[in-house]
């Protein structure tokens, strides 16, 4: 979202990188006076972070920012900016909680995957199914991408990477970043790698799912295993009988596992990093007050 600015002599700037997300960023990062740790806080790569705080500083012809090896501290005109981002911050804030129409739940139509409904955001999804305008829990991308670009979602909870696939005017924000671990009978001796996965069948969701996607990206196709494709995780550890069996869990999915099973934490390639996208900012903050209420 852009913002713009009237001055005295009645005309408009307008600022493209001075947006609600990037003063969030900015005070991330000064607030722990480094980028490398911010970028950590917000689970986004530390080279995304500079490249932001970099278009800011060009934008308003200052700097912000003192670099050096031990981190970073706020210049003069960087805690200038920085007390008006959290006056903004905070003021944007207070505003949506003080709405003469009070928004509720019922206004929130949100989608994403089954195993973000059980598993990292189960309270919310439990406590409020009932009084959400819609929900769809889908293990299919394209169906959740598809309800979003039509109009009947207005929330989604999915991987950053297919927020590019998204149509129309839409806030972003880091929600979490999730481990993948590898469930079967079978032991490890050392890290995994991709010559391992020739070995196993594996139970996996379908192809439109992304996990099943990053499977096939991240592993050469001569050392693909077998695939049967399932589409709900209890199925699929209740199928793994041979040693040579398995199917790939999130970590907040690891307790619905029997304490028969090995897990092998995957490389960090297949860390998934979720991400809250709204047409409104209301409909933003409104998850995120109600999920940190519970």
């Amino acid at each position: 979202m852009a913002v713009f600015a009237r001055w005295p002599c009645d005309f408009y700037m307008t600022f493209q990188y001075l947006s609600i997300e990037n003063m969030q960023l900015f005070v991330t990062v000064a607030d722990n006076s480094s980028i490398s740790r911010a970028a950590e806080q917000l689970f986004i790569d530390a080279s995304s972070v500079s490249r932001k705080i970099s278009l800011i500083e060009e934008e308003l012809s200052n700097q912000l920012f003192i670099r050096s090896n031990q981190g970073v501290a706020l210049t003069d005109t960087g805690i200038l900016f920085y007390n008006f981002c959290q006056e903004t911050l905070k003021n944007l804030s207070e505003l949506f909680e003080h709405l003469s129409v009070n928004p509720s739940l019922s206004q929130l139509k949100i989608g994403t995957y089954d195993s973000v409904s059980v598993g990292l955001y189960k309270d919310f999804f439990s406590e409020n199914f009932s009084k959400l305008g819609a929900v769809k829990i889908s293990n299919q991308i394209d169906n959740l991408i598809q309800s979003f670009n039509n109009n009947q979602l207005n929330t989604l909870i999915i991987d950053d990477e297919f927020s590019k696939f998204l149509t129309g005017n839409f806030y972003e924000k880091s929600l979490a970043k999730e481990a993948f671990y590898l469930v079967s009978h079978q032991k490890f001796a050392n890290s995994f790698d991709s010559k391992n996965w020739k070995q196993l069948e594996l139970f996996l969701n379908p192809k439109s799912c992304p996990i099943h996607q990053k499977l096939l990206a991240l592993c050469p196709k001569e050392n693909l295993p077998k695939i049967h494709e399932i589409e709900y995780t209890a199925s699929a550890l209740s199928f793994l009988v041979s040693s040579n069996q398995a199917t790939i869990l999130q970590s907040s999915l690891k307790k619905y596992a029997s304490e028969n099973f090995y897990f092998q934490k995957l490389p960090e390639n297949f860390n998934r990093n979720l991400v809250i996208l709204s047409r409104t900012l209301s409909d933003q903050e409104l998850f995120l007050r109600k999920n940190n209420t519970q």
